[in-house]
């Protein structure tokens, strides 16, 4: 009896992991162009991991973007969805990510999910 026990527990401690490892988190951005080029609007909700993750893919219509940590440029890529970006590490802390907008595109943004 005890041994059976014993073997439920540790299926569910070991599902229990998988399910934590397996875990994805979205960072996602916009940006609406101002009038005449200025006062752009960018918005996100950040991000807090507690855990390290990596960028796994990058998704959205932009020219590139930018991740801060609130207070500073994390790192920045010029190319829509860069992909160079993919396998970037991010410690724990919150972050923010914002799109560059296209020439003459009103609306720019990006995802990049974590894992």
């Amino acid at each position: 009896m005890m041994k059976r026990l014993f073997f439920i527990m540790s299926v569910f401690l070991l599902l229990g992991f998988i399910s934590i490892s397996a875990q994805q988190v979205k960072l996602s951005g916009t940006q609406t162009k101002g009038s005449a080029g200025s006062n752009a609007q960018l918005s996100c909700t950040p991000v807090t991991i507690n855990k390290v993750m990596t960028i796994n893919t990058i998704s959205g219509d932009n020219a590139g973007f930018w991740i801060t940590n609130g207070s500073s440029v994390i790192a920045s890529y010029y190319n829509s969805n860069d992909q160079s970006a993919i396998g970037r590490r991010l410690n724990p802390g919150t972050y923010y990510v914002y799109p560059n907008l296209k020439k003459n595109q009103h609306q720019a943004s990006v995802t990049l999910h974590l894992k």
